[in-house]
């Protein structure tokens, strides 16, 4: 007798644990890459990055590769509607506590510690086997993994708005003080008035650690978040700073001219001038990094600390040594 079976149905794990049971089992590999790529291009071969986004996505599964190329030209972005309806299937056929669980738990991403799991929905005892036994989760090491990032997707667009964004309050609180970043992240997705302000912390933390890019990503995280004037003038300022360093030099002094339009008083004027004439050096447009020197001078020299006078100095100092006129 030949049958076929998925793996949510439970049979293959039964059969594998029974040793009274005599079968051969042959488990279906993931559709190749190269073949993966031939359905598609056969699909949509006028849209040949949209069909390489499909095969991306579908991570070798037939039918989600399938259904994903119908979708693509009036939904590239959203998960098909008949996704959806397989996913919730196998979702609805679970028992309440595993169909809490697995909801829960898409709010971490594709990703996520059991542990985590437990506090956040309060239950220390739970244990995620069934999940396991019928596929929706794998073990990796010591976390759990989705078992398909189209799952993980499906799960928790069904969740309703209000209850997403108290799970990622609550997970927000889970990583406080451990991970800045999913701290800061997960109090965005919950729509916090705090998130702006865990930005700022978790970009300054990694720019600490010299990791430019991270630093660069999550102060712009911020970018359509409603915050205090005062954390949008340091997210600013970071980002502003953090593109300096990197050389960049047009977009550095694009960056400080937004530090000036936020800022308010003479002081944080004078010090995105400041940032605003090292920029324009880098770029050796040397009358106007001057011109920018020169009024920072005369805001810091009424307004700074020392370190900023230093700061003016130490830059006017620097042009005139790049245009020949140091003694």
């Amino acid at each position: 007798m030949v049958m076929t079976t998925r793996a949510e149905e439970g049979f293959l794990a039964r059969s594998r644990s029974q040793p009274g049971i005599m079968a051969t089992i042959i488990d279906l590999a993931p559709l190749r890459e190269s073949d993966a790529k031939a359905l598609a291009r056969a699909r949509l071969a006028d849209a040949p990055e949209r069909a390489l986004a499909c095969v991306r996505r579908a991570e070798g599964n037939p039918l989600f590769l399938e259904q994903l190329l119908r979708a693509a030209s009036t939904e590239p972005d959203a998960l098909p509607s008949t996704l959806q309806q397989v996913v919730l299937s196998r979702i609805d056929a679970l028992e309440a506590r595993d169909r809490a669980a697995i909801r829960a738990a898409s709010i971490f991403g594709q990703r996520f510690r059991l542990e985590d799991l437990r506090r956040l929905i309060d239950d220390r005892n739970y244990e995620c086997d069934t999940l396991f036994e019928r596929g929706l989760l794998k073990r990796v090491g010591e976390d759990c993994l989705f078992g398909h990032a189209l799952l993980q997707e499906g799960v928790y667009s069904s969740i309703l708005k209000s209850e997403r964004r108290t799970l990622h309050e609550v997970a927000a609180a889970l990583f406080e003080g451990r991970d800045a970043p999913l701290h800061a992240r997960h109090l965005k997705k919950a729509r916090s008035t705090k998130a702006g302000r865990a930005l700022l912390n978790a970009a300054q933390e990694a720019l600490a650690k010299h990791r430019l890019d991270a630093a660069l990503n999550l102060a712009g995280e911020a970018a359509d978040l409603p915050m205090d004037d005062n954390i949008k003038l340091q997210l600013k300022k970071l980002e502003a700073q953090i593109i300096t360093d990197q050389g960049r030099s047009q977009d550095a002094a694009m960056a400080w001219e937004g530090v000036l339009e936020l800022a308010a008083s003479p002081l944080d004027q004078g010090r995105g001038l400041l940032g605003l004439a090292g920029a324009r050096r880098l770029a050796g447009a040397f009358e106007a990094a001057n011109a920018a020197a020169d009024a920072a001078k005369e805001l810091l020299d009424a307004n700074g600390d020392p370190l900023d006078r230093a700061w003016v100095a130490h830059l006017q100092g620097n042009l005139k040594f790049a245009e020949g006129e140091a003694t």
